[in-house]
């Protein structure tokens, strides 16, 4: 409101003290909010002292409630006297910015000397009537939109207890997740928490924390991967903390949901991975399939290995495979050759399972479902052939990494597929510039693995060496055992993957030797 010539009040200022500090109280005089001031984190006490500090030097606040016109070069009061009200006012910001400075001093002397981040101060949290927070959660029920549910929980904080405050939270992504509106936009994730009202709520969270029972706790963790966002403060560790303290109480949904956002943070806590395990273990023959699926591809995701957890899945894969969708099964089958825990049933159920649903895979479990099986050495021919048909028809919609995958466990497996290789080359020439180095190098390798699209091998080879410097160490040492596999080689091709090996040898470390092998048959 400084910028610039509007008009502004005292009202203004205080309005703006407020949401400088994260409340959205109805304005009063500065002097009677300091109290609001003590549960505020020191990002949020520092934002008002700026702001009180920019008002002091900007303005000579006029009286209370008269109004001012401000501009460029300072205040031009409407109102005799005003500048004799003004040592009033000014009286009461400097009130303000000493409360604010004394809380921030204390908020930051109160770190632990090992560094690590503090959590918030905030006030032991009031009991809520169960009336109040049975209507408080209808009303969160009916919210539309991003701000709605936001701005009722900073109206309303005060008067919402655990349930209430988790049903904001998820609220909150699964309004994201709909797609639905904030002010008009597109809901985005990182636009949800960058506002003000989601650090309010985060406020709440913890304040209520000691309230929240399992499905309240897996509810916020779920929202909290939904979003992509993960708390810098301690919060998330404090919900980890508590839900390893309740960890029986919680149901097959809450733990397969609570591994899950685990895995998509990639937090890895090990000992309530460790609980996780085990009490899925114990509560296995409750768990629907896709609960099963989400908690092995949780622990393949954490690279958790837990081998009586993953033989217990397999059990159940190869017991009931038909009650798996195609994607449950390729989520257990992938979690499998992850962690290197393969089940000889189960691979065999879902080999048996998988070819009639292949059409309802994602391109991206197509990939996991090849590599898989490739990786593990159970699947053969006719798997393989089918998985091929199923392709063929939809690899425009493909990427060109996930194309490379999928070619490169065809290689990896030993078995070619003509008719495969012929789509993914024709899906690839017409963009070949475009095209991903590194998925290139794969796709050379794959084909000259096979012995097969020889022309397509030497264009890919020259395009990806001639951006080199961009392609990953992998990448790079893929298209140097690409070189003697293929059947023609340009000069140009050799010369640039020596000279990047060259220039990454440090980096390259002991594998500098699998490229001077490579190299040698063009020495």
């Amino acid at each position: 409101p400084l910028c610039g010539t509007r008009t502004f009040t005292s009202n203004h200022v205080r309005q703006s003290c407020q949401l400088a500090a994260g409340s959205r109280r109805r304005a009063c005089p500065p002097t009677k909010q300091t109290h609001l001031l003590l549960p505020l984190s020191g990002t949020a006490l520092m934002r008002a002292v700026y702001l009180l500090i920019a008002v002091a030097r900007t303005a000579h606040v006029a009286a209370l409630d008269r109004e001012v016109e401000v501009d460029s070069t300072g205040l031009a009061y409407h109102a005799p006297g005003a500048v004799e009200q003004n040592v009033s006012a000014q009286a009461e910001i400097g009130v303000l910015l000493a409360a604010c400075l004394v809380c921030a001093l204390a908020v930051r002397s109160s770190r632990d000397t090992s560094r690590k981040v503090s959590s918030p101060q905030v006030l032991p949290a009031q009991p809520v009537d169960p009336a109040v927070a049975k209507r408080t959660n209808a009303a969160i029920l009916r919210c539309a939109t991003v701000e709605e549910i936001l701005g009722l929980a900073s109206e309303h904080g005060a008067t919402m207890n655990g349930v209430n405050v988790s049903t904001c939270v998820y609220r909150v992504a699964k309004t994201v997740k709909m797609s639905r509106c904030v002010s008009g936009h597109r809901a985005s994730a990182r636009d949800v928490t960058r506002q003000p009202g989601w650090s309010n709520l985060m406020d709440l969270t913890r304040s209520r924390l000691s309230e929240l029972k399992p499905q309240s706790l897996s509810n916020i963790l779920w929202a909290f991967a939904t979003l992509s966002w993960s708390p810098r403060d301690g919060l998330l560790e404090q919900i980890c903390d508590s839900a390893m303290q309740q960890i029986e109480s919680f149901n097959p949904q809450d733990l397969a949901n609570t591994a899950g956002a685990l895995a998509s943070l990639k937090c890895r806590k090990d000992s309530l991975m460790q609980a996780i395990a085990e009490q899925t273990l114990a509560k296995l023959d409750s768990f629907v399939p896709q609960a099963v699926s989400t908690v092995a591809w949780a622990c393949a995701s954490l690279g958790y290995r837990h081998e009586a957890l993953m033989q217990a899945i397999g059990d159940a894969v190869a017991k009931s495979g038909d009650a798996y969708t195609a994607q449950d099964l390729v989520n257990c089958i992938w979690a499998m050759a992850t962690l290197d825990t393969p089940h000889p049933d189960a691979l065999a159920v879902a080999a048996e399972i998988l070819p009639s649903r292949f059409g309802k895979c994602s391109p991206q479990h197509i990939a996991h479902v090849a590599w898989a099986y490739a990786t593990l050495g159970t699947a053969n021919k006719v798997f393989f052939w089918d998985l091929a048909e199923a392709c063929i028809p939809r690899l425009s919609s493909f990427s060109h990494n996930i194309l490379a995958g999928v070619t490169s466990s065809f290689a990896k497996a030993g078995i070619s597929h003509e008719g495969l290789f012929a789509a993914v080359v024709q899906v690839i020439q017409g963009g070949l510039r475009s095209c991903n180095p590194n998925a290139l190098a794969t796709l050379a390798w794959s084909c000259s693995a096979l012995q097969t699209q020889e022309a397509f091998v030497a264009a890919a080879l020259v395009s990806a060496s001639s951006r080199a410097s961009a392609l990953s160490m992998d990448g790079l040492l893929q298209l140097a055992a690409t070189l003697p596999l293929a059947t023609h080689v340009p000069g140009s091709v050799v010369e640039n993957v020596a000279l990047a090996a060259t220039e990454r040898r440090r980096e390259l470390g002991k594998r500098w030797e699998e490229v001077e092998a490579a190299l040698a048959p063009f020495a």
